[in-house]
């Protein structure tokens, strides 16, 4: 089956089915998601998403119902991928995600964004043609994150997995976010913002490569008065004419 990206409204469907299948079985599952899933449906940060890595438990009772989703809704059989399996942390730090309701059939646990960072960070692909890597997703989770520093990030790191370090790659690319972070105040939430004046589109996940967003434009500055213009029609003052002679001016001579 050729790939087709799922983008959220895909995404959503599948869950929501899924869940749907579940409850029918009188089963409520446990699916923990990972990776570009959580990008696409939590923080919106990314338009689709290649498939769904995640957990599902009770997986045997589970592995029916996620073939019947993928034959109805025209999915590759691997739409949900549980390979990040093994790249997870022992120490995982997770919450619920509260922001879908799927019903009693369906829970959904997701990373935190500290916990995200991590496993981004450790794997950190490259971008390849046709497959953006793992920049764009790191940029936009020390962002979220705002980490004080480079030491931060690397003791966040080893909380997850102890005894690793980050590797050179990693190293540089969180120093140069950081450094393009202190250049760049946060935005004010939306909340804060006046709705009659226009939002500025955010920045994407790999915007921060190249340096701060524009900002507002600066209003300009009031017109000054325009001096008064002079009417070229009308005379200037007539003064009386002077009688002679004047008051102590010598004489007329004859």
């Amino acid at each position: 089956m050729p790939y087709v990206p799922l983008n959220r409204e895909r995404l959503m469907r599948a869950l929501r089915r899924l869940a749907e299948l579940a409850h029918a079985q009188g089963l409520t599952l446990e699916l923990s998601l990972y990776g570009g899933a959580v990008f696409t449906l939590v923080y919106g940060s990314r338009d689709a998403t290649r498939d769904v890595d995640g957990i599902v438990r009770p997986a045997a009772a589970a592995q029916p119902l996620i073939a019947t989703v993928a034959r109805e809704q025209d999915l590759p059989d691997d739409w949900l991928n549980p390979h990040v399996e093994q790249f997870l942390s022992p120490h995982e730090s997770k919450r619920a995600w509260t922001g879908a309701d799927f019903g009693p059939g369906l829970r959904v646990t997701v990373p935190t964004a500290a916990y995200l960072l991590a496993l981004k960070l450790r794997a950190c692909r490259a971008p390849l043609p046709g497959y953006a890597g793992d920049e764009g997703d790191i940029r936009f989770l020390i962002e979220k994150t705002r980490p004080r520093s480079l030491a931060a990030v690397a003791a966040s790191f080893e909380k997850f997995f102890p005894g690793d370090t980050l590797d050179d790659r990693a190293e540089a690319l969180v120093k140069e976010t950081l450094s393009t972070l202190k250049r760049c105040p946060r935005a004010p939430p939306l909340s804060a913002r006046s709705r009659s004046k226009p939002t500025p589109s955010p920045p994407s996940a790999g915007s921060f490569a190249t340096g701060c967003t524009a900002s507002a434009a600066t209003p300009p500055a009031p017109a000054l008065p325009s001096p008064p213009t002079k009417n070229r029609l009308s005379s200037p003052p007539a003064f009386p004419k002077a009688k002679w002679p004047m008051p102590g001016s010598p004489p007329t001579p004859n």
